[in-house]
């Protein structure tokens, strides 16, 4: 072999090895991933109809007490309407709400009503805490109070 065909051969050899070693140093191509899924949005709307919980109906109240608990463990939150009608003379009144786990031990939550002495209407809305709600209507005196309190709860 002559000196010419070897360094031709060198020559070819090295390009060789430089094309394996840039094949080799090239990362290998690959098939695209599959798309992922589009998300679909949860269109339905849960509704969570509201149960109405008659905590005091036209009771004549004449002396401070905590009436029935109800439960309402699976609501979040109530729309509370209390009714006040005064006698004559007006009985001082407030409504508290209070809250239980083991319809025992309560806890009071924020007043409906401080100090009434006239008779009303209104409604708040409250959070409802614990498994059991009541309502607890502290008065001044003895005379007679007409009260009504109801909860759209959810």
């Amino acid at each position: 072999m002559t000196h010419n065909s070897i360094t031709k051969t060198l020559g070819v050899l090295a390009i060789a090895l430089i094309l394996l070693f840039v094949g080799v140093a090239l990362p290998v191509s690959q098939a695209a991933p599959n798309l992922a899924p589009t998300p679909v949005a949860n269109l339905v709307v849960a509704i969570n109809a509201p149960t109405l919980v008659a905590f005091a109906t036209g009771n004549g109240i004449t002396a401070t007490q905590a009436f029935a608990s109800k439960q309402v463990g699976n609501a979040t939150k109530a729309d509370v309407q209390y009714v006040i009608t005064q006698g004559t003379p007006a009985n001082t009144a407030t409504i508290t709400i209070q809250y239980s786990n083991d319809n025992v031990n309560w806890v009071s939550g924020p007043a409906l009503v401080s100090s009434n002495s006239t008779s009303t209407t209104d409604m708040t809305q409250v959070a409802v805490m614990g498994f059991y709600q009541r309502i607890s209507m502290t008065l001044a005196a003895t005379n007679t109070v007409t009260v009504t309190v109801i909860a759209a709860v959810r």
